[in-house]
């Protein structure tokens, strides 16, 4: 096994890390063994597929598919128009401002105008969308790897539309 530091962990542990994953710490994909301070990189991020996360956000989070799909857009790409939204989706101009709107009511995003949406930060806004679906559905909050994933994924996607 390789060794490394873990940057964005408060720790001066080194990392193992099994030479088939992608290292890439900053991507926030460790996890610390509470018994000998060691951390894997347990999700191999260049083979993780954005139908992956899609199909997260509709079992764990409980969106519709034209929910996670739009949630994903905007995310990925900033701030957009319903009109776009539609376009870019091939969806009704009715159901991508549905799915916008439900998605405001969420937690995930905000209203910059009437027809335009823009995405909050993808770590805050999984885990928010989780708490908001526990809540609804009467389930005990509890911490979910899948859900905490969703937003380490996306994070990179989030930052690099918005600082073009």
């Amino acid at each position: 096994m390789e060794e490394g530091l873990c940057d964005r962990l408060e720790t001066d542990q080194p990392c193992q890390v099994r030479p088939a994953w992608n290292k890439k710490v900053e991507e926030g994909l460790c996890d610390r063994l509470e018994t000998d301070n060691i951390f894997y990189f347990p999700v191999p991020t260049l083979t993780v597929e954005i139908s992956q996360i899609e199909n997260a956000l509709i079992s764990e989070i409980k969106l519709t598919p034209s929910q996670a799909s739009v949630y994903l857009l905007v995310t990925c790409n900033g701030k957009m128009s319903v009109k776009m939204i539609s376009d870019k989706l091939s969806m009704p101009v009715k159901d991508a401002s549905q799915a916008a709107n439900d998605l405001m009511k969420a937690g995930a995003f905000i209203s910059i105008t009437e027809t335009e949406f823009e995405a909050m930060h993808p770590r805050f806004t999984a885990v928010n969308m989780y708490r908001r679906m526990c809540s609804r559905e009467n389930l005990e909050f509890k911490p979910n790897k899948i859900v905490d994933n969703i937003g380490v994924f996306l994070e990179k996607f989030f930052d690099d539309a918005r600082t073009k």
